[in-house]
């Protein structure tokens, strides 16, 4: 399956994407890269970095950690979700839970667009959210960035599964054994 139609294929038919992502060779660099950008705009936005620094020094700051950023997210993430799969019986590898993680990106590019949206509109106050007015059009953008990232934990069940060859709740279990000591500690 050709990388444009994979795009399509994982908000529609996860189990297909999956499939076909794990006979991909190679992840490419972007999905990564757009990993760990929107993670660092994240960042930027819960730390309220707008009131410290400009909006200029918060995007390139991002971008450039970008690559690296990715790289830590995709490592741990798909080392973790492999290891806490074999507890509930799973026998994926942690090769094919990177690449359907690093393929989850495409949630991510999307949000990416609602980030360049809301900054275009709001400009360094995206990043300081307490000192800013929210008009009802910036609110409907976070409310559908709130629904791609449900779908893409929709995706994560159903390609976990189909990675680990376990049910979707097996899956569910999965994620949610990494998220809550996360959420725990405040990481998430």
């Amino acid at each position: 399956m050709s990388a444009p139609k994979l795009w399509v294929s994982i908000w529609f038919s996860p189990r297909k994407a999956a499939k076909a992502i794990m006979k991909r060779e190679q992840v490419p660099l972007l999905l990564v890269m757009i990993k760990g950008l929107v993670f660092n705009l994240d960042i930027s936005a819960s730390n309220f970095l707008g009131r410290y620094y400009g909006l200029l020094w918060i995007l390139g700051g991002s971008l450039i950690g970008a690559v690296v950023t990715g790289l830590i997210l995709v490592g741990i993430w798909s080392q973790i979700l492999a290891w806490v799969g074999k507890w509930f019986g799973g026998i994926g590898d942690v090769e094919d839970v990177r690449k359907i993680f690093t393929w989850s990106a495409v949630f991510d590019a999307i949000t990416l667009l609602l980030y360049a949206v809301l900054t275009v509109r709001m400009g360094n106050g995206f990043f300081q959210m307490d000192a800013v007015d929210i008009t009802f059009f910036d609110f409907s953008l976070f409310m559908l960035g709130t629904v791609v990232k449900f779908w893409f934990y929709a995706y994560l069940i159903v390609a976990l599964s189909e990675v680990h060859a376990f049910s979707k709740w097996r899956s569910f279990f999965t994620i949610l054994c990494f998220l809550v000591p996360l959420a725990l500690l405040g990481l998430s």
